[in-house]
């Protein structure tokens, strides 16, 4: 899920488990108080949005019995909704009742544009999510141009909270256009010399029919600009440790013989992670993955209840007829719609019969309870 959820796997996404569900991503709304230009959760369905009760029965089922290595809140906008922030820190303080901290422990994260933290600073700290991803697509003109005059400026003092009171993970989400692209090494710099953030994830901007066009990295331009942006990432300075994680996956395949004739990326089997320390404090992650990992490793529910496949997010105009189940189908279980999923045709052609066995097995005494 490339460049979804910055902090979710701690930029180890390559350090996948076999036998687990790796990441449950939540979009609990569909409200915003920005209108960003490449935003593409711009739903189109014909069914209701989950209850609130409906939502508890879910998350509990996330993290009681299922219990993936992480479930992000991934929006539309978490903090636009006070419901929304109701949802997710009860689903923390479940998760800390009914998870050991020992035992295969849910990491529970949060996407944001940050410019609503400061109503929920206290509660924020008293329930902390696991990581806290800032979504931030470059510096104030261009920060603004995308998501909206003043949008920086709201944003800038949560920044600062951040850094100086919130003591879990903090990473900085940024999306790579066509307008920004040759700027990511001044970015990187400023955000780390400026507000003290030392965790950036990198995704390149792939346009819908309904996004911003202008945004869109020009097809003739050569992959090259973009190994040659990366290079440029070990002529900044910082004051102190700075990483910096690429996600790449099957849409950016374009990219994979350039960076792996540069030696960014390796493969030796589906998924691909290489860290270079850069030598000015700096270390760039390049992960890669040439398979699709939705339903058995990755998967996403909308704020209908539609159970998608990780490689679908981004088309919530088809959620109706690309999700494999309803969450309402199967009681609001989570649990069941994943044990559901992995029997679908889309599950097996992209995991091997052994794979789907064991995880079924994994996931069925919970389904028994």
């Amino acid at each position: 899920m490339p460049n979804i959820m910055a902090g979710s796997l701690d930029g180890r996404f390559a350090e996948l488990a076999a036998d687990r569900l790796e990441v449950v991503s939540v979009v609990v709304n569909n409200v915003c108080n920005l209108r960003c230009k490449h935003c593409y959760l711009e739903p189109e369905t014909s069914h209701s949005a989950l209850s609130h009760e409906e939502w508890l029965q879910v998350l509990g089922s996330v993290v009681e019995q299922l219990q993936p290595a992480v479930l992000s809140f991934a929006g539309k906008e978490v903090f636009a909704d006070r419901d929304s922030v109701d949802l997710l820190l009860s689903t923390i303080r479940l998760r800390n009742s009914a998870q050991s901290p020992a035992h295969r422990r849910t990491r529970i994260g949060v996407i944001t544009n940050g410019t609503l933290l400061q109503r929920y600073h206290d509660k924020l700290l008293s329930d902390p999510p696991d990581y806290i991803d800032v979504s931030i697509d470059g510096l104030p003109s261009v920060h603004d141009d995308v998501r909206g005059t003043g949008s920086f400026e709201r944003l800038e003092p949560n920044l600062q909270w951040l850094t100086q009171e919130f003591k879990n993970p903090v990473w900085v989400t940024h999306t790579l256009f066509g307008t920004n692209l040759a700027s990511l090494a001044d970015f990187v710099s400023t955000l780390a010399t400026r507000h003290g953030l030392r965790r950036f994830s990198v995704g390149l901007y792939h346009p819908l029919s309904y996004t911003d066009q202008s945004l869109r990295l020009r097809p003739g331009r050569p992959a090259h600009s973009v190994e040659r942006m990366l290079q440029r990432l070990a002529s900044i300075g910082v004051p102190a440790p700075v990483e910096v994680v690429l996600d790449l996956g099957v849409d950016d395949t374009w990219l994979f013989p350039d960076l792996q004739r540069s030696g960014l990326i390796a493969f030796d089997g589906p998924f691909s992670s290489r860290t270079r320390e850069l030598g000015n404090g700096v270390s760039l992650t390049v992960n890669a993955t040439r398979i699709l990992t939705g339903l058995w490793r990755a998967v996403r529910i909308s704020p209908q209840g539609h159970w998608l496949a990780s490689e679908d997010l981004l088309f919530p105009k088809e959620y109706d007829h690309r999700a494999v189940t309803m969450l309402r189908e199967h009681g609001c279980s989570a649990t069941a719609a994943y044990r559901f999923g992995l029997g679908h045709l889309r599950a097996s052609i992209r995991s091997s019969q052994a794979e789907r066995q064991s995880l079924a097995r994994e996931v069925e005494p919970a389904i028994a309870v």
